[in-house]
């Protein structure tokens, strides 16, 4: 079983992520963070195979969580979610080590890049 984390400070985002994750075969959600403290926490005991982190959370931004992120776990797969105007963050993102980055809503693509990200 393939796990994902879910760092999300909106609630009907994560319900979304929680229905949608449930549809993919294999993968279970292990935690859900409303920002980058409680992920990180997560992160050390869980163990995630997969990280989806909003680029807008309380605190630390998404960007500077996901480059953190990246450093202290090399073979974690990261997939940045955005709901603003994808293009005015793409770059940062990459920049910061993600492997993926989806616009919220999208729901055949975050399918499609988490099974595609964890090799199902």
């Amino acid at each position: 079983m393939k796990k994902i984390a879910v760092v999300e400070d909106n609630d009907d985002m994560q319900l979304l992520y929680r229905v949608i994750i449930r549809r993919i075969p294999g993968v279970e959600i292990i935690s859900q963070s409303i920002d980058a403290e409680d992920a990180e926490l997560a992160f050390q005991k869980e163990k995630p195979d997969l990280a989806i982190i909003d680029i807008t959370l309380p605190g630390k931004s998404g960007i500077e969580f996901a480059k953190e992120t990246r450093e202290k776990y090399p073979d974690m797969k990261i997939l940045v979610a955005t709901g603003h105007d994808p293009d005015a963050f793409y770059r940062a993102a990459m920049e910061a080590g993600v492997d993926d980055y989806i616009v919220k809503g999208d729901t055949t693509q975050i399918i499609q890049k988490i099974k595609r990200l964890l090799q199902i």
